[in-house]
């Protein structure tokens, strides 16, 4: 099993919204390329998308909630992007609109709209 790193997209949209440059790890160059290991200015982290989300919650207050779908297939949904203690009682609301096939597709998108919130 493999830590998901965030999308290149999510990075340039992390670091505009004030997350720190990782001490460790890779980063992505201004054309999007991955870039081993070592820090230049003007490059993006890449987090895990754990990690991110850890950041959104402790320092920022967001949590992105995702949740199995059973149609056909099993799918997930973004069904909350909240602020702490403004959670809400289910039933939820579907925040995307959309059935995602796999959960680290559900929460990058997840990602993305709390970072748009800060």
């Amino acid at each position: 099993m493999k830590e998901q790193v965030i999308e290149f997209e999510t990075a340039k949209l992390a670091k505009e919204k004030g997350f720190p440059t990782l001490e460790y790890g890779y980063e992505y160059n201004k054309e999007g390329q991955v870039v081993d290991p070592t820090f230049s200015k003007g490059g993006y982290s890449i987090p895990t998308q754990s990690l991110l989300h850890r950041w959104l919650m402790e320092i920022h207050g967001y949590y992105v909630i995702v949740i199995p779908t059973i149609t056909s297939n099993w799918t997930f949904k973004i069904i909350n992007v909240l602020k702490k203690n403004t959670m809400e009682i289910p039933p939820y609301t579907d925040v995307s609109g959309e059935d995602f096939p796999n959960f680290q597709q559900a929460l990058e998108k997840g990602l993305k709209e709390a970072l748009k919130l800060i």
